[in-house]
């Protein structure tokens, strides 16, 4: 997958809707798996580390 440059509010606010619609379906990953591994590692730390926190998950790690 091509890695498709950021929009910021102001450029989607300036297309019509089809095109934010396009713009937004252009951009929608199919797998956990294209995301970039570095983003993916830190996101899935911060769930554990909430889960852990809140007491939902055992704090042993198999």
């Amino acid at each position: 997958m091509e890695k498709l440059p950021k929009l910021s509010a102001a450029e989607m606010e300036r297309m019509t809707p089809d095109e934010r619609a396009q713009a937004v379906r252009e951009r929608q990953l199919q797998s956990l798996d294209q995301l970039d591994s570095e983003f993916r590692d830190r996101v899935e730390e911060t769930g554990r580390k909430l889960l852990r926190e809140r007491g939902l998950l055992d704090v042993e790690q198999t």
